[in-house]
């Protein structure tokens, strides 16, 4: 599901063999300048994505954004190993992101199957004020996961959250429905978002029939709240003044059947900034009416409860019983679980504590393969499942693989946003090492190539070979921070030839360093230049990343990248990616960590 792109001939790279030593002192001409800018990011929001259990295995696909292919799917045999098949949307037939800002592009994604045929729905979010009103839902079917996929769909606006239910178990009527959360009203009050329902045709690839609301949220102000204790109070998780049986605020909306009972389940956006409390509701019709759970929310996040406030979903677990799945907020592949049981009269109940995936065994365990998945650097006719494009689909006319090495021809600066020669991977939250060998003659202050941590057109990292009147070829850290822009670092002259450059991050501090070789025996090892900085959420005065873990614009990003603003287009060479998790154990120099 990536992009083929033809093989064409790429000047080999070569370079001294990669060894870590101790760091030496850093170079004085890579000393911390006072102006480094800060980059903040916002607080750590889990990753959009959703899980579903078709075909004997668990699938989940997850939104990227601006980052092409858009949707990337993994599947797992037993939510143990994950095993990366790439990306749905890897033709601009099925998606153009021309314009779109960081903020917006592929959100929401929904995988499910019926007749035979997976359907993929997926909110497009064009990120400018007041977006939600205009998010519009688009659905593409195919065969395999591997495609052909079918020319979009667009479903009519606005819609939020929108998730395809198809009701073909026992006694199921065998349609499909669309489910979807209307946006909020405007800031000064009004009616707050609602859950709607509406049949969906899959013979004619259309929405059809009367449109049912299921719940209706009460008006901002709320009325008049209960005491503490009673139901319908705030921290039951239904709202404020909300009759008992009454549902209450349904974010990220997910039916499921089960013994003649359609089941709602959903977040309470109300308390999403505190962790999330997971919702469930039921009726006999899946038109409704739904009634609340009178033991009240499902799950409630808190101390030894680490839900997140986004998607939940409700899965047949490994060996039997059930399990509520979300994802972690590390924006890494992490999971939260919590098994359910079945009462009784037929409600979910949580059975113990949530659990991170990472640290279950067996069925349950550990979402990151500890072994290496395969090799070949960039990938081989077409770029691996684990790299991705920025809102510009991989086309020869920029990108050419050979050999599992890249190249790339310069196009616009990195803040521009646009038309970026830019290959990236997600940078997992909890840490990583990432190295590559550029290759490249800069020869104009407006060329540069190197590795770059981006997460968004106004907040990223560039250590970079470019070129200085005074000093010839030199290796240059830039780093943008919203409306400021500089270089903690000064220019380290470097001379021709392939440079190793890397990028690690863990346990709260980050440093870029480069390989130097001009020392002679015995001298030789990384140089750090540039401050060590924090690369999490609310970094210190030196943060030079911005969180690692994701935000309204998703998780960050490290790649290469490579500009030239001469026009003409000129040529670099990216060669041996190395990529390692922090803490994982697993290492190699061209494979992915899946």
């Amino acid at each position: 599901m990536s992009t083929a792109v033809p093989a064409a001939a790429v000047p080999a790279v070569s370079g001294p063999a990669v060894s870590v030593p101790t760091d030496p002192a850093a170079d004085p001409a890579t000393a911390p300048r006072p102006a480094a800018p800060a980059v903040a990011g916002p607080p750590a929001q889990p990753p959009e994505q959703s899980l579903v259990h078709v075909r004997g295995a668990y699938h989940r696909v997850t939104a990227t954004y601006g980052w092409l292919p858009g949707v990337t799917v993994e599947r797992s045999a037993g939510l143990a190993v994950w095993r990366p098949l790439g990306g749905v949307l890897d033709e601009p037939r099925l998606v153009d992101l021309t314009g779109v800002p960081d903020a917006g592009g592929v959100r929401s994604p929904c995988l499910s199957r019926a007749d035979g045929v997976f359907h993929l729905v997926h909110r497009a979010a064009g990120g400018a004020a007041r977006a939600d009103r205009e998010s519009r839902a688009v659905l593409v079917t195919a065969p395999s996961l591997h495609g052909p996929w079918s020319d979009p769909v667009l479903l009519p606006g606005p819609i939020l959250d929108p998730f395809l239910f198809h009701d073909d178990g026992p006694g199921g009527d065998g349609r499909s429905r669309l489910l979807w959360r209307e946006p909020s009203g405007d800031a000064g009050g009004g009616a707050r978002p609602g859950l709607l329902l509406q049949e969906y045709d899959r013979a004619r690839r259309a929405l059809t029939g009367p449109v049912h609301r299921l719940v209706t949220e009460p008006p901002a102000d709320g009325g008049p709240r209960r005491q503490r204790g009673q139901a319908g109070q705030p921290g039951d998780g239904r709202g404020p003044g909300r009759h008992p049986d009454t549902p209450g605020p349904v974010g990220h909306p997910r039916l499921h059947a089960r013994d003649g009972w359609y089941y709602l389940l959903g977040t309470d956006p109300d308390r999403a900034g505190a962790g999330g409390a997971v919702t469930v509701a039921r009726a006999r019709a899946v038109t409704g009416p739904y009634r609340a759970d009178p033991a009240g929310p499902l799950v409630r996040s808190g101390p030894g409860q680490p839900f997140p406030g986004g998607a939940v979903d409700l899965l047949p677990a490994p060996g039997g019983g059930w399990l509520l799945a979300a994802a972690a907020p590390d924006q890494g592949r992490g999971l939260v679980l919590q098994r359910v049981r079945w009462s009784a009269d037929g409600w979910p109940r949580a059975v113990g504590r949530a659990t991170p995936a990472a640290r279950r065994g067996g069925a349950g365990g550990a979402t990151t393969a500890g072994r290496a998945a395969r090799a070949g650097g960039f990938g081989g006719a077409r770029l691996g499942p684990e790299w991705r494009t920025l809102r510009r689909h991989a086309d020869p006319s920029w990108l050419v693989l050979a050999d599992g090495r890249l190249q790339l021809r310069g196009d616009g600066p990195l803040a521009a946003g646009h038309r970026l020669s830019l290959v990236a991977r997600p940078a997992a939250g909890q840490g990583f090492d990432f190295r590559v060998v550029v290759s490249g003659e800069p020869d104009s202050p407006l060329c540069s190539a190197g590795l770059v941590l981006f997460r968004a057109g106004t907040h990223w990292h560039h250590l970079h070979l470019g070129w200085d009147e005074a000093l010839g070829r030199v290796l240059r850290l830039r780093v943008r921070a919203g409306d400021d822009e500089g270089e903690p670092a000064a220019p380290v002259p470097v001379g021709q030839g392939p440079l190793r450059l890397r990028l690690s991050a863990e346990e709260g501090r980050a440093r870029f360093r480069w390989y130097d070789t001009r020392g002679g025996r015995g001298r030789t090892g990384w140089r750090t230049i540039g401050p060590v900085f924090d690369p999490g959420p609310g970094g210190g005065p030196t943060a030079g990343a911005g969180a690692l873990d994701g935000g309204p614009a998703g998780p960050a990003y490290v790649g290469v990248f490579a500009q030239d603003g001469t026009g003409r287009r000129s040529r670099a060479t990216f060669g041996e990616p190395y990529y390692r998790v922090a803490g994982s154990g697993v290492s190699s120099s061209a494979e992915d960590v899946v």
